[in-house]
Order: structure tokens, then C-alpha cells, then sequence
């Protein structure tokens, strides 16, 4: 019987085997010459060395996971885009929203503002004491009184407001030769110091004022000199009714003053 020694391959996943199948000829006496299996045996080694070669790369292409690397990547790529994008629309809204209430803050505080002051409009705006237009009232410094305007007349505040009745105004509370300061009686304060007029301005200097500029009474006509008592007629200023003929010196709201009157 003559046996044939025939290679094959056998290839798995990842690699190729050599296996050797036997088959008996009718004639049992011949058997394959040993020399010419060895060369075959070769052979077919070589053979399976290459093809496992160019198989290996498609057989690793296979082995691999379904899902494609770059559409996996793709898919993540993608899921931080469509994040940020998503994070910066929040971010936007977010900032539209903080603006509106920004807005409408701001509105709502320059609604609670005092309106600003317009002195002289005839209306008490802001801190304004008073607003009785442009000129002195008797109860308000005009606008005319520069930043002095809408308060209420002061004796003292440096502001002659005459409709208050006022003859002068120096801002301080002493004497001058000529205006009387805010800290003499009230009926004298802020009013222009003369002889007669019933007030002793030492800062003139006054030495006696008995309220005339007559010889009679109890100081002489300039206010320099004082004298005894001495009757006045009547019309004459006075102080008291000493100064008077008549022994009777009243206040005439006719002439604004203290007068001697008639004597009976």
C-alpha cells in the first residue's frame, strides 16, 4: 500500500495550523519517498506563513467591537458640543433675565427719587422749605436770594427779605453803626440802627435813645447826651410817659410809634 502524506491548512480566528492527512494507495509495497514529504512539509509552512500574515490584519478588523471608533467619538464630540451650546443659551437667558430685573430696579429707584428742585416754579420740590416764586414774601426768600431762595425768612440768614419786614440783615448776632444784629430784642432785630428810634446801639455809639430826636425827653436829639426828664408836647416820640407833658406816651399805629399825646 503506498501512503500519501498530504499537508493541510487550518486556519482559526487568529492563527493557521499545519496538519498532515494520510491516504493509502492500492498499492501498499510504495511508500512517499521521506525526502519529497519534508520538502512538501516545508512548503505548505511557508504557505500558511503568509496567508496568516495577510489574513491577520482582517481578522483584527474583525475581532474589534461593532461600534466604529469614530462615530463613537463623533457621538461625544457632538454631546459636548450640543452641552456647551445648551449651557451658553442658559447663560444668555440667564444674563436677558438679570438685565430685565436690573433694568426694572433701576426704574424702580429713579421712581422713588425726589423730583429735582426748581426754585421759583411756585412749587415745594426736593428739600425746599418754601417756593413762593422769584420774589420775598413775607413768608419765603424769592429765588432772587441766589441760594438763600426758597427758605424761610431768618434774621441772621444774610438775606434782607424786606417783605418780612426786615431793614437789614448781616448774619451776625452783634451790633454795626448801622444795621442792629439778630441777637437784640426781636422788635429791634435786623433793623437799620438810628438816634430816635427807641433802641441804645452802643456800636453807633448811642450813649441814650428815648425814641424822639426833640430836646425834650429824658436824651438829647442826637442821642448823645442824656438829660433829666423833660415834657415833650404832644406828637413827640417817647418811651415812657415821663417824656410827655402830658404824662401820657402811647403806641399810634398811624405813625408806628410810641407818641406823647395830647395832654387833657
Amino acid at each position: 500500500m503506498r501512503a500519501l502524506m498530504i499537508l493541510t491548512i487550518a486556519c482559526a480566528m487568529s492563527a493557521c495550523s499545519i496538519r498532515t492527512v494520510r491516504f493509502l494507495s492500492g498499492d501498499a509495497g510504495v511508500i512517499t519517498d521521506a525526502g519529497r514529504d519534508i520538502v512538501a512539509v516545508d512548503a505548505a509552512r511557508d504557505l500558511a506563513s503568509e496567508i496568516a500574515v495577510d489574513m491577520a490584519p482582517d481578522m483584527a478588523l474583525e475581532a474589534r467591537p461593532d461600534t466604529p471608533p469614530d462615530t463613537a467619538r463623533d457621538v461625544v464630540t457632538e454631546a459636548a458640543v450640543d452641552q456647551t451650546a445648551s449651557e451658553a443659551a442658559a447663560d444668555t437667558a440667564g444674563d436677558t433675565a438679570g438685565d430685565a430685573t436690573d433694568d426694572a430696579s433701576d426704574a424702580s429707584d429713579d421712581s422713588s427719587m425726589p423730583p429735582v428742585a426748581v426754585c421759583g416754579n411756585g412749587i415745594k420740590e426736593g428739600n425746599e422749605e418754601c417756593d413762593e416764586g422769584m420774589d420775598d414774601t413775607p413768608t419765603c426768600n424769592g429765588s432772587n436770594a441766589g441760594s438763600l431762595g426758597c427758605r424761610t425768612p431768618r434774621c441772621g440768614d444774610e438775606h434782607t427779605n424786606l417783605m418780612a419786614g426786615e431793614e437789614c440783615d448781616t448774619g451776625i448776632p452783634d451790633n454795626t453803626s448801622t444795621c442792629i444784629g439778630f441777637a437784640a430784642d426781636p422788635k429791634y432785630a435786623c433793623k437799620l440802627s438810628t438816634c430816635g428810634d427807641g433802641y441804645v446801639n452802643l456800636a453807633v455809639p448811642e450813649i441814650c435813645d428815648d425814641g424822639n430826636t426833640s430836646a425834650c425827653g429824658t436824651c438829647s436829639a442826637d442821642c448823645t447826651t442824656s438829660q433829666p426828664g423833660r415834657d415833650c408836647p404832644a406828637g413827640t416820640g417817647c418811651t415812657s410817659g415821663a417824656d410827655c407833658d402830658s404824662n401820657d406816651c402811647q403806641f399810634l399805629s398811624a405813625v408806628g410809634a410810641n407818641v406823647c399825646l395830647q395832654a387833657p
